[in-house]
């Protein structure tokens, strides 16, 4: 969710030829020590061992004020607190100018299905008018075509929450998953150089300067580690603050 972030702060995280990443420029590095900083600096965000993998509920439970999440976890939370407390929807909060992130997903057919036609049948229903609908009415998913709003706002989903704000939501600049073959190493290279940063023991532009070097290196196509190498440690002079 933090590539909204970088793009509410008018960054981005590679060129259009996904050839160069840009983890070391200054956009990208304020955007993602905020984030950092809400958890060590201003102490208002949960870290790992109070949330582990972000499984604790914490929105549920009513520990917490606000959950930055995707719009299919609104059926989920009108399922689990609905009744509990009062809650409601908004878009993200702008920084230098509007922004979004949005997750793509692709539907396909197994080649050990038993029967094709069938298979193709229900998945051009999926894909059609009446299966979006159905994704619609249910909140698990945004409108994409200018007309269909309405099925999306009577849905059952989250009851008479605020649900035009994610209409409105999905009409700004979006981030979205690149679509690269490298993406799961990239995705790795990731977790491991910005671990350090979410647990408050290494501040963005160290981290951020070793990520660029390694996801350059797998966009370069270069042979790399099974294991990437160790990013540098600021020393203690250049600790970081709050953490």
């Amino acid at each position: 969710m933090w590539a909204a972030l970088i793009r509410q702060n008018a960054g981005q995280e590679f060129n259009r030829e996904m050839s160069r990443s840009f983890y070391d420029s200054p956009e990208v590095n304020e955007s993602l020590q905020w984030a950092a900083d809400l958890i060590w600096r201003y102490r208002v965000a949960p870290n790992e061992q109070q949330n582990p993998n972000g499984n604790s509920f914490n929105f549920d439970n009513g520990n917490v004020a606000m959950w930055i999440w995707y719009q299919h976890s609104m059926p989920l939370v009108a399922q689990r607190v609905y009744t509990g407390f009062d809650w409601d929807i908004y878009p993200l909060p702008m920084n230098r100018k509007a922004a979004t992130y949005g997750e793509w997903g692709s539907l396909s057919i197994s080649a050990n299905t038993v029967d094709v036609d069938r298979a193709w049948e229900f998945l051009r229903f999926l894909a059609g008018p009446e299966g979006d609908a159905l994704s619609l009415r249910e909140g698990v998913a945004d409108p994409i075509q200018r007309g269909t709003e309405p099925v999306y706002l009577t849905g059952s989903s989250a009851g008479g929450k605020n649900k035009a704000t994610a209409v409105q939501a999905a009409q700004q600049t979006m981030a979205t998953r690149p679509l690269h073959e490298a993406w799961g190493q990239i995705e790795s290279l990731l977790s491991f150089y910005l671990r350090p940063v979410w647990a408050g023991n290494e501040r963005v532009i160290y981290a951020g300067r070793d990520l660029r070097t390694a996801v350059d290196g797998v966009l370069a196509g270069l042979e790399t580690p099974k294991a990437p190498a160790v990013g540098n440690t600021p020393s203690e002079s250049e600790g970081a603050e709050g953490g």
